[in-house]
């Protein structure tokens, strides 16, 4: 439908531009009141109304004469068609063509009359009843005294005896075209002045439509910014409001009456082909398929060159003027023009061809811009009056563009709506998804936590050091997966209306949050955590757990994207509510996001890889919680700058005095230390249990030390508890511990270096270290596993899930123990056939050439079996004074073997380290029958044990043949079969901070270092 009415629209439009100038150049005057041979009569009501005089008037070729002149004047008369030019009429070898018209109106009556000059060419002088009454420029036969001015005009006289006489000279210095081209309107005053009005009324409508509109489009660039189409439709409107006003009643004269013709000329080229420009760009930016670009910016860009051609001042249009006639002048930019408009209405064409609706619109405007331009190109080439229609035509386009961009509209307002509709179903099925997989996922994970803690705690069986780990780090991920799936949940149950416990809160809790946040940030981070808050704020209403969850999120976040620099935290009271800032100095955010941060799951893009982590639910839960408590949140941020948050918390109407309340709070504090058991203690307090463990406790907070000493004494622990850092590093490298507590709150530098300290001596199965929180945010499990600490808690402690937690940590340590020992015994049940094996066999070949020292050896093999077959003496764990024992047995029994054996003995009897079973016996065997049998010299071997700082250093030396560096590397990668080297190999990986090297060299022979750690 819409493209019937489109194309009839446009086709009726074209008819009309061609009758229009069919009457134009024909002209049919209804009313019979043509000039005949110089005369017209009006007597009929001329004052009322406007006829123009269009007919034949007196013509005097070649002369300028005044009325008198022509009464005095011989020559005769000839009668020529007005309007039309004079060409073939006039002489044209002379400079500047002349002639001089004269008509003669009769009137009904005596009165003022008057005339509308629409166009002469060129310069003209006008009598009435023998009176000068105007003229525009300077009619003369002479070109250096030539001048003229092309502008509509009003002239009025009184009639004498019912006649008034009309004498028009006219000069014009081009070879032709001259004369009066358009109708020349008469009627009374009054009537000339409304046909004058009108018509200014109608340009001064379409002039300011034309820049009501521009400017509304140019607003929506504004607001929209991208919007390059509604721009080039707002210059268009511009140049097409400026176009208008250098046309028809050229009102811009009104304003700058000092305009010369080629000025204005010139506004009026720039204006009209700047109108097609930015027309044309109008549609190729809507339909930007529609036309190759190099063929959009080749035409464009061609009708930009004729726009600097003619519309500045420059040689090439002086050059033009002064060489072609004025027809050639005209044609050229009606040219340019029109290729410009015939772009247009191709790209139209083209998106109707490929079935774009709305194009059909577009199609009525390009046809009435191709009526108004056509319009003016006839007016401009043929002189015909097209009338008003140019105005019409240019009506038309607008209305017809302003009614595709509200049909568009239209459109994209029902697609954002559809959109919408969707978009908020999506969401609540999306909220509603993510809560069902939460609540499915937390089953699994649970029982995933469940099973985790049943491994570690050894109640399937005891688990190797490497798959304890192994578990303790998945039960680490499934904690950090438990916390996402909360983060979803609580995203998704926030919209449907959480129970919150609205409270008196300090904001004293930003306190422990800034200092526990603070803990984990790293050193080569260099970012610090400044607290500018006083000890005077105030108590807000909210509830306690999720406002330190939303503070939690933005203090992290704040850490996330400060690469250096500082994080400031203030908190000041402004009416009855109190606002917490919280300022970094990190990357900032884009003016234009921060409305999007608050969204769930938006993250900034163009972040550091480094740092893109988390779900982007944080800032959301943090909005969402403090507006459920009646606060507010907002941010402020500048790129390369940092980021402020700004988080305001209603005040608790019951607190009047904040420095009153801080002093009872201080009171009671005092009061609650100085009473119950924390009075008269002393410190470091060490509590001798009955059982075997033993546990560190490192905590400034005397009351709660105390409580955790008691709990642990009372279930039989020995408890050794300190409440500063004085001593505790001594007692670490000097005392056997099981476990170790430590608060948050100690020095942080301190705590470090103890966990670093106790990492180098023991794995995180083996000596357990537990860190106290006063908050529950220091979530990142595998974090904390990674730097060695195996739990948090959090204060006040709650004393069964206390003891719960020790148990099940020392559980977890005692079947990793466990394990170790099963893992010995298993190589030791390996090794000991082995050795009596060949023991056996050397004491056999010996019997052969020596009873006397067969003897010997079985006297030594006894002193084997006394200290190794003895069932009770069976430890996968033994002292390094039982290994050497056994070592020393052997080497006797080869050296009464084998005489050209050499042993030498360097070892430090006070050294007490623990070495697994047959350790060495095998090293020292193996050196014996793969380095030594095999040379004619002396064989030699050398065993050293002595100190070497806070290591035992074993060395079994030899100078047999010696290995390649290949065959080195088998056996350190596991790939020989050698057992007699294997198995002390994989016995001592599993000492905790020991050391294996293996060193030899073909033909020199071989050495191995063993480093213990020598510890109590």
């Amino acid at each position: 439908m819409k493209t019937k009415w489109a194309i009839m629209i446009s086709v009726c439009m074209l008819a009309i531009t061609i009758t229009v100038f069919c009457l134009g150049l024909f002209p049919i005057d209804p009313s019979n009141m043509n000039v005949k041979k110089g005369v017209i009569d009006t007597t009929d009501g001329t004052s009322e109304r406007t006829v123009k005089l269009n007919g034949q008037w007196e013509f005097y070729a070649d002369e300028l004469l005044t009325p008198s002149q022509i009464e005095k004047t011989a020559s005769s008369p000839s009668l020529i068609q007005v309007p039309g030019s004079w060409e073939n009429q006039v002489n044209s070898e002379n400079d500047v063509e002349v002639g001089t018209y004269r008509v003669i109106v009769k009137v009904p009556k005596d009165e003022v009359y008057g005339i509308r000059i629409n166009s002469i060419r060129h310069a003209n002088k006008v009598f009435m009843n023998g009176v000068e009454v105007g003229g525009m420029g300077n009619p003369t036969t002479k070109l250096s005294d030539y001048s003229f001015m092309e502008r509509k005009f009003n002239t009025f006289a009184k009639s004498s005896n019912g006649e008034v006489e009309i004498v028009i000279q006219v000069a014009h210095r081009y070879k032709s075209n001259g004369g009066i081209v358009r109708p020349i309107v008469f009627g009374g005053a009054e009537a000339i002045g409304n046909y004058t009005a009108r018509a200014t009324i109608l340009d001064c409508a379409i002039i300011a439509g034309s820049f009501l509109v521009g400017l509304i489009f140019l607003l929506f660039t504004i607001i929209r910014r991208r919007a390059a189409a509604d721009l080039y439709f707002a210059l268009y409107c511009f140049a097409q409001g400026v176009s208008t006003a250098t046309q028809n009643e050229k009102l811009l004269l009104n304003y700058a009456p000092e305009m010369g013709n080629r000025l204005l000329w010139q506004w009026q080229y720039l204006s009209l082909h700047l109108a097609v420009i930015f027309l044309t760009l109008f549609f190729y930016q809507i339909y930007k398929d529609s036309v190759k670009k190099y063929v959009m910016w080749t035409i464009t860009g061609v009708v930009f060159i004729a726009t600097y051609i003619y519309s500045i001042e420059n040689p090439i249009v002086s050059w033009i003027y002064r060489e072609f006639p004025p027809i050639v002048v005209q044609i050229i930019p009606v040219i340019t023009i029109g290729s410009g408009l015939l772009l247009t209405l191709f790209i139209i064409v083209r998106a109707i061809i490929r079935d774009r609706q709305d194009a059909i619109i577009l199609l009525v405007s390009v046809v009435a811009f191709i009526c108004y331009a056509a319009s003016l190109g006839l007016e401009l080439l043929f002189e015909v009056d097209m009338k008003h229609w140019p105005k019409m035509a240019q009506l038309i386009l607008m209305i017809s563009i302003a009614y595709f961009i509200s049909y568009r509209n239209e459109k994209a307002n029902k697609q954002v709506n559809r959109l919408t509709q969707e978009l908020l179903l999506q969401n609540e099925i999306k909220d509603e998804l993510l809560v069902k997989i939460s609540q499915e996922m937390n089953k699994p994970l649970y029982e995933l936590l469940q099973s985790s803690k049943v491994l570690m705690d050894g109640n399937a069986g005891p688990l190797k050091t490497k798959q304890q780990e192994a578990v303790i780090s998945m039960g680490a991920g499934v904690k950090k997966l438990r916390r996402i799936v909360d983060d979803f949940l609580h995203a998704s149950k926030i919209k449907g209306h959480m129970q919150f416990a609205i409270t008196p809160t300090s904001l004293h809790l930003l306190n422990e949050l800034i200092y526990e946040v603070s803990f984990f940030i790293k050193e080569t981070d260099k970012v610090k955590i400044k607290n500018h808050i006083s000890s005077n704020i105030p108590i807000v209403m909210a509830d306690e757990k999720r406002l330190k969850q939303a503070l939690s999120n933005i203090l992290h976040n704040a850490v996330k994207y400060t690469e250096a620099g500082e994080i400031v935290v203030d908190v000041y009271e402004k009416g009855k509510f109190a606002y917490i800032t919280i300022k970094d100095t990190g990357i900032g955010i884009e003016k234009h996001r921060l409305h999007q941060v608050f969204h769930t799951f938006y993250q900034v893009p163009d972040v550091p890889q480094n740092r893109k982590n988390g779900l982007g639910v944080g800032l959301s839960i943090a909005q969402q919680y403090i507006k459920l408590m009646n606060g507010d949140i907002s941010i402020e941020s500048k790129v390369g700058e940092g980021t402020t948050v700004i988080i305001s918390i209603p005040i608790y109407e019951g607190y009047f005095v904040v420095k009153d309340a801080m002093e009872q709070s201080a009171a009671a504090m005092e009061s609650m230390q100085g009473s119950d058991f924390a009075a008269g203690t002393k410190f470091p307090v060490y509590v001798e249990g009955k059982k075997e463990e033993t546990v560190l406790i490192i905590d400034q907070d005397q009351n709660d030390l105390l409580k955790m000493t008691e709990a642990l004494a009372g279930n039989g622990y020995t408890v050794c508890a300190y409440n500063g850092v004085e001593g505790v590093q001594a007692l670490i490298s000097t005392k056997r511990l099981d476990l170790i507590i430590i608060d948050v709150y100690m020095p942080k530098d301190f705590i470090w270096n103890v966990i670093e300290e106790i990492r180098e001596l023991f794995q995180i199965t083996e000596l357990p270290i537990i860190l106290l929180s006063r908050t529950d945010r220091l979530d990142d499990v595998e974090m904390l596993y990674k730097k060695g600490i195996n739990a948090i808690m959090r204060k006040p402690i709650m004393k069964e899930e206390f003891i719960s937690h020790i148990e099940s940590l020392f559980a977890m340590k005692e079947a990793v123990e466990s394990s170790v020992k099963q893992e010995l015994m298993y190589y030791y049940a390996q090794i000991t056939p082995h050795f009596l094996y060949n023991t056996l066999n050397s004491i056999i070949g010996l019997s052969y050439e020596d009873v006397e020292k067969s003897r010997e050896a079985l006297e030594y093999l006894s002193i084997y079996f006394r200290a190794k077959l003895d069932f009770q003496k069976q430890q996968s764990i033994i002292s390094i004074e039982e290994e050497m024992e056994l070592v020393e047995a052997y080497l006797a029994i080869e050296q009464i073997r084998f005489k050209q054996l050499h042993v030498e003995l360097d070892i430090d009897e006070t050294i007490d380290c623990k070495i697994p079973s047959m350790t060495l016996q095998p090293l020292v065997e193996n050196a014996i029958h793969h380095g030594l049998v095999n040379k004619e010299h002396e064989a030699k071997i050398v065993i050293s044990i002595q100190r070497d700082g806070e290591y035992v250093r074993i060395v079994i030396e030899d100078n047999g043949v010696g290995m390649s560096n290949e065959q080195q590397q088998q056996l350190l990668e596991g790939q020989s079969k050698r057992l007699g080297f294997l198995n002390p190999f994989k016995k001592i990986t599993l000492m905790q901070n020991s050391k294996f090297e293996l060193n030899s060299t073909l033909g020199e022979g071989t050495q191995i270092v063993i480093m213990l750690r020598d510890r109590p």
